[in-house]
């Protein structure tokens, strides 16, 4: 049976883990779709930039 720290963090770290992957390429992709190539690139190589990037991207106008 999973003791209570085990399914918290079970519970923040999986969805943390999938942004961190997903959300650098979601934000160089819409990069890329708007002609900012080396944007796109440095979202890609720096993962806490890509993250806030895509966070712009999704909250923004």
């Amino acid at each position: 049976m999973m003791s209570k720290e085990d399914t918290t963090a079970a519970i923040f770290g999986i969805p943390l883990s999938v942004i961190w992957l997903v959300a650098p390429f979601y934000a160089a992709y819409k990069d890329f779709q708007n002609g900012d190539y080396f944007l796109a690139l440095l979202d890609y190589a720096i993962a806490p930039l890509g993250i806030i990037r895509s966070l712009m991207f999704m909250f923004g106008d």
